[in-house]
């Protein structure tokens, strides 16, 4: 998982008062130890918004968070997630 990522899940914990700032540090090790043996590659509405833009498409929000829900349920396992998933799911 990247810095930056875990960065803005412990702020989103912050901000909503469920772990108190100076409990900020303890989290962050928390999930670094925890992520130390894995990796997870994101992909974000904007990506797709991007990606239809370059394409001369235009997608909503809503409809690129709904592509991406379809790209995680329904991608090809053996090949992962790729610029090409995103195209194929694009209205």
């Amino acid at each position: 998982m990247y810095d930056h990522h875990l960065n803005d899940m412990i702020k989103i914990l912050v901000d909503k008062k469920l772990i108190k700032l100076a409990d900020k540090g303890r989290v962050k090790t928390a999930f670094d130890q925890y992520w130390n043996d894995k990796i997870a590659i994101t992909w974000c509405a904007e990506d797709v918004i991007q990606y239809a833009k370059m394409h001369k498409k235009v997608v909503t929000e809503e409809e690129a968070i709904d592509i991406l829900q379809a790209m995680l349920h329904h991608h090809d396992c053996e090949i992962g997630i790729t610029w090409e998933t995103i195209n194929a799911n694009l209205p």
